[in-house]
């Protein structure tokens, strides 16, 4: 199942087993993985876009090795929040996904400010700034640790409610 809601996402996935966290780039797909207690994410690596099938191949590869109960997808939205080129590009590799890992919930999820936050991130790292393997590989878990903060957050709240 797909969907763009973080409440739904939260509402779909058990409390515990890791979450993948996916970086989709022209060229590479930056992944990243959390704990099973889905509380800290940690980088993978880079991903080189051979064909979808291979693709969906490693990615599968992954999902059964970390035991992923959940996929986090960046959805690459313009600054102003509408939908460029690329988010069509992206929804339609969360559809393969979806049908491959029939499943596996995926959350789309707002990724506008996790490439910068790489790119900053490895200025500091004094790393080569074209490196584009590392920059999505980052960007996927600054992306997954967003959305784990606001589960953790959100089931904090829920906890307080009695839900």
């Amino acid at each position: 199942m797909i969907t763009y809601s973080i409440k739904e996402f939260i509402k779909l996935i058990p409390n515990s087993g890791a979450l993948l966290g996916l970086d989709y780039g022209c060229k590479h797909i930056g992944i990243a993985i959390s704990d099973a207690n889905q509380r800290v994410a940690m980088p993978l690596y880079s991903l080189t876009h051979l064909s979808r099938k291979s693709q969906l191949k490693d990615i599968k590869t992954i999902v059964n090795k970390y035991k992923a109960t959940g996929i986090v997808l960046g959805l690459p939205l313009m600054l102003d929040g509408t939908k460029g080129n690329l988010v069509k590009i992206v929804e339609a590799f969360a559809s393969s996904l979806s049908y491959f890992r029939k499943c596996m919930t995926i959350l789309l999820y707002d990724e506008r400010f996790s490439s910068k936050s790489a790119d900053r991130l490895l200025e500091t790292m004094q790393t080569k700034k074209n490196n584009n393997e590392l920059q999505h590989t980052l960007a996927a878990q600054i992306l997954l640790s967003e959305v784990i903060e606001s589960i953790r957050m959100q089931r904090k709240i829920d906890m307080k409610k009695g839900l």
